[in-house]
Parts: structure tokens; C-alpha cells; sequence
């Protein structure tokens, strides 16, 4: 998509209200939303139609002509419904799902959908240098537990340029002395000069809890997921688990571990994933990926260690198979990390992915690949 028509889509867009009133119901740290729509654009938090629909809903997927989302780290749209672009498929989904998506009704009516990804605290809620679709939850407008709250009161470190709303068919330069709490449910166009986090004056985010973070002479955290506590200079500096993902039908299901490897002697960082295939297998996976990333058939770029083939998404992205029960999957991103001395918080860019960093290279000697036709 050029940058005219990206231009297009940030302030010419038609057809959406900031007027209705919208709900946000909290399902542990997940949303269900009530709102209206209308007929044409509208700018509301993340949704999945085929996925985050519910049954009572007045409006189903199929009144829902398409939906996009404008990546603020690779600055352009990429669409998620009805046809999901590669791009898209890659990106972080604890990240994307917390953005605000511009949803095509074909009809004016009560849309009520789960947002499917859980949101993070507010000082944990990352925008990036440039333009940012920022989804309005409960704890960025005003309500009882949050009277007369201001744009400036939860700004956080971020240096804000402009902000917008869309209001009857237009962008609307924001100016409302309170963050109004008609914006509950809707999403806000929010430019910033740098990487930074929004956040509350006066609160400060806890720490991390000790079995998360490292680390550096906890020789125990990488244990329960299976990931070596330190490869050469690498620490491995944080543990989750990965949330069961699944395709849109359902027929390929992933679930494990995530990792967070540290070099100690640079500020390079590899970030690992380790999954069993709870549904589906080897093949169906390999083909799902395949019809996104080589439409038209084909194969994908592949490296190798030795007799382990590896196969490359992007250019920061390398991943194989296993062939055990776990890790069934194992998926790595390589990159570095920033950490910003005025402000203390942490940006990530991705690098070239290769074989003779030594996370993968001792990766693959403890699950080295199988060939998957």
C-alpha cells in the first residue's frame, strides 16, 4: 500500500461515531464489548470476526466487508479480514490484539465480540515512533474509578504530537479537556516521536516476579520449559508460557513456552518458542504457513546446520521441526535491545536471523530437525 493511500485511510476514512455509547465488560484481563456500529468505518478495539463474534450479536461476520490494521512498526495497513496479509500473521498477537482495527460494516447495528487477547496494564501499553491506533479501554477514559482523567495524566514517558478521534464520518483534532468516557470502545489515532509507554503520573509499574525475570545466577528458570539457563554468552533472561493459539478453523492448534535470551556481552537478544502440536500435525502446520507466506506456491527459504533444515518467515525468523512430542515446534526471532536512558524502558528492532548464533546452533544440536513433506 503506498503512502497516498495510507494517507487516505488516517484521515479520509468515512462513517463512524463517537457518540454511541460503548461497554466494556472485564473477563479476566480480556474485554467483551458492546458497541454500535455503523454503517461503514469504524475505528474500534482489535477484533477477529470469524473468532471474537458472539452468539447475541446483532451483527455477524458476514455483515463485516473487512477489517484492517495500521502496524505502527511497520508502518502500513495490513488487512486481517476477510483475507489475512502475511504481515500480519507475523507480528506479535499479544501486541496487534491490543490495538484498534478499522472495521467495514455493511450494516448499522449492535456488535458484541470478546477482544481475545489479554491487555496489558496501562504502563505496559507500548506505542511506537509515528502514527499508533490506540484502543480506548476502561482504564484510559474517565469512569468511577477514574474521575476527570486527562490525556496529559496518562501519557506516561510518551512525547504526544497530535492525537484524533473519528467522529461523524471525519478525524477530529482532539481537544477535550477530560479523556470523555464516550471514547470507551473506540480507538484514537495518537502520533508520538519516539518508542515510549503510556502510564499513569504517580504510579509506577512493580517489579517483575523473581521466576520471570533473571536471573543471572538462577540456574532453575529455564527448567519446567526445557530451555538451557545459559548458551555461551547468552542468559536466558525470562520465561512464559505461551497461550494456546490456534488457525482461524481450528484445525491447528500450538501450545508451550516462550524464552528471552540476553547476550551478556552485547545488546543482541533472541527470542525462542517452544511448542507441542495439541491439534493437527507437522504437515498441516508447514501447509498453513506455506498458503500465507508463498501463496502462490512454492517453497520457503531454508538455511541448515549441519543436516538440520531450518526454514526462514522473515528475514529476523527461523524455525524446524522436531519430530518429539516436545518441543514439536521450535520458533526464533533474533534482534537487539534498546534501553532508553531518559525514560528506563525497553525497544526491540530485529535483526538478520542466521545459523551461527549460538542459541540456534545449540538448539538445534538438542532438537535437531526432521524433514516434513
Amino acid at each position: 500500500m503506498n503512502k497516498r493511500v495510507v494517507f487516505i485511510f488516517l484521515f479520509l476514512i468515512l462513517s463512524s461515531s463517537l457518540t454511541v455509547a460503548a461497554t466494556m465488560v472485564a473477563d479476566n484481563e480480556k474485554y467483551t464489548i458492546t458497541v454500535e456500529l455503523n454503517k461503514g468505518w469504524n475505528l474500534i478495539p482489535a477484533i477477529l470476526p470469524d473468532k471474537g463474534i458472539l452468539p447475541d450479536s446483532q451483527i455477524k461476520s458476514s455483515d463485516i466487508k473487512v477489517v484492517w490494521y495500521y502496524s505502527p512498526i511497520q508502518k502500513k495497513y495490513l488487512q486481517v479480514y476477510p483475507n489475512m496479509d502475511k504481515g500480519f500473521a507475523n507480528e506479535d498477537d499479544d501486541f496487534v490484539l491490543t490495538n484498534a482495527f478499522w472495521v467495514y460494516s455493511n450494516k448499522a447495528d449492535t456488535l458484541v465480540y470478546s477482544t481475545l487477547e489479554d491487555y496489558p496494564p496501562i504502563g505496559d501499553r507500548q506505542l511506537f515512533s509515528g502514527w499508533n491506533l490506540v484502543s480506548m479501554t476502561p482504564d484510559l477514559v474517565e469512569g468511577p474509578q477514574n474521575p476527570d482523567l486527562t490525556l496529559e495524566e496518562i501519557k506516561g514517558n510518551c512525547n504526544i504530537i497530535k492525537e484524533f478521534y473519528f467522529f461523524d464520518g471525519q478525524w477530529v483534532l482532539f481537544n477535550m479537556p477530560e479523556m470523555d468516557s464516550t471514547l470507551l470502545g473506540k480507538g484514537m489515532a495518537i502520533k508520538v516521536t519516539d518508542n515510549c509507554k503510556l502510564g499513569k503520573k504517580g504510579i509506577s509499574n512493580p517489579p517483575q516476579l523473581p521466576e520471570q525475570t533473571n536471573p543471572i545466577n538462577d540456574n532453575t528458570l529455564g527448567d519446567i520449559a526445557g530451555l538451557p539457563n545459559k548458551i555461551s554468552t547468552y542468559v536466558l533472561y525470562k520465561t512464559t508460557q505461551a497461550d494456546r493459539e490456534c488457525s482461524t478453523d481450528g484445525k491447528i492448534c500450538l501450545a508451550g513456552y516462550r524464552g528471552e535470551y540476553r547476550d551478556t556481552s552485547s545488546n543482541k537478544i533472541v527470542f525462542v518458542v517452544l511448542s507441542d502440536i495439541v491439534v493437527g500435525d507437522e504437515t498441516q502446520y508447514l501447509n498453513s504457513i506455506k498458503k500465507v507466506y508463498v501463496p502462490q506456491g512454492g517453497e520457503l527459504e531454508t538455511a541448515s546446520i549441519d543436516s538440520s533444515i531450518l526454514f526462514r518467515l522473515e528475514h529476523h525468523e527461523l524455525f524446524w521441526f522436531s519430530g518429539k512430542d516436545y518441543p514439536a515446534v521450535i520458533f526464533t526471532q533474533q534482534g537487539e535491545i534498546t534501553l532508553d536512558e531518559n525514560y528506563g524502558y525497553e525497544s526491540y528492532s530485529y535483526g538478520i536471523a542466521t545459523v551461527d548464533n549460538p542459541v540456534i546452533k545449540k538448539l538445534v544440536s538438542l532438537h535437531p530437525s526432521i524433514s516434513i513433506s
